[in-house]
């Protein structure tokens, strides 16, 4: 006697036997268990799922197995768009959560499909979405400064020779962490540099990604960020200048360089300290309006140089006070 049973039938169950013309002839089996089937999910946490060949890569899976029935699966790939599939390994997934680590293809395709199956009857599978596997090149910004001429934030990088980048695409970091928002694209043939003309880099420090578009709309993965240098300047309680400064992010800063000057045009070194630091007071400093400001120097080739970040201006004079110098006594508010 076959049963089919219904979906939702779950839980401790009994089966009864009866006739129909003498319903006291029956019989009943042993109590018997029926489990819902586990679900799996698999999703690719990669953007727009494309990934670089011949690098390890992680498809999520997301098991609701209540009583644990399902550990042990199979994996398998597809790279005909689920026309055939090509046995990959067994699995044992104990967690109802998790990662699976897997090699990327060396060559090239845009059509793969992994799944599971449980190892039991094949109930419990997911497919994921068509994963692109392709040997992009990378992109890093090469560095972000303060543009000496329009006092803006620019960014900086190589440009290596593919047949898939159509248009760089500048993004920057918005109010909430590790969200970024597109600010601007370069075409290829460019200089490989922009201008943020939005940013205050008097104001604040900015972060940065960089990506490229193909000429099929496909955007590619970020490359690592890089955040700007913003220094503030403040008398100190004795006499001089306090600066304190974020640090750069994006390279191995070897050491800051001080710069401070009676104007924008005059500034030169003071004081150069390793790349740990992020402050400095100016004992020293000379009466009447000063400037300073603060660069970075790591050891990076960034366009046929050596690599140099610098932070925007900052001094009494830019806050909008000019230091008075008479002997008669003054008031100013706010102090």
């Amino acid at each position: 006697v076959f049963w089919e049973i219904p979906e939702n039938t779950f839980g401790t169950c009994q089966v009864k036997f009866q006739s129909e013309s003498i319903p006291e002839r029956n019989g009943k089996s042993a109590f018997f268990t029926i489990h819902k089937i586990p679900i799996i999910e698999l999703s690719v946490n990669h953007p727009n799922n494309l990934i670089h060949t011949d690098t390890t890569f992680s498809i999520d899976y997301n098991k609701i197995d209540d009583n644990y029935l399902y550990d042990t699966y199979s994996l398998f790939v597809s790279k005909d768009k689920g026309i055939s599939w090509e046995f990959i390994k067994t699995l044992t997934i104990e967690t109802n959560a998790g990662n699976l680590e897997l090699k990327a293809p060396i060559s090239e395709t845009d059509s793969c499909l992994y799944r599971v199956l449980d190892g039991i009857n094949g109930n419990s599978s997911d497919i994921t979405d068509y994963i692109s596997f392709r040997n992009f090149p990378a992109t890093p910004i090469c560095q972000v400064t303060n543009d000496p001429s329009t006092k803006k934030n620019l960014i900086k990088w190589s440009k290596p020779e593919s047949d898939y980048i159509s248009e760089y695409i500048i993004f920057r970091e918005t109010d909430t962490a590790e969200v970024y928002e597109e600010i601007g694209r370069v075409d290829k043939n460019s200089p490989g540099e922009y201008i943020d003309v939005s940013s205050k880099s008097e104001q604040r420090a900015y972060r940065y990604c960089l990506s490229y578009v193909d000429s099929e709309g496909m955007i590619y993965p970020f490359s690592a960020p890089h955040q700007t240098i913003h220094l503030s300047a403040y008398k100190s309680n004795v006499s001089g200048y306090n600066l304190t400064w974020s640090p750069y992010i994006g390279d191995n800063i070897q050491y800051y360089t001080i710069y401070r000057g009676s104007s924008l045009a005059n500034l030169s070194a003071i004081a150069t300290l390793s790349g740990n630091n992020s402050s400095y007071t100016d004992l020293n400093a000379p009466t009447g309006t000063v400037f300073y400001q603060v660069s970075a120097s790591g050891l990076s080739d960034c366009s046929g140089g050596d690599f140099n970040s610098s932070s925007n201006i900052a001094g009494e004079s830019a806050l909008g006070i000019i230091e008075e110098t008479n002997n008669e006594s003054f008031t100013h508010y706010p102090n």
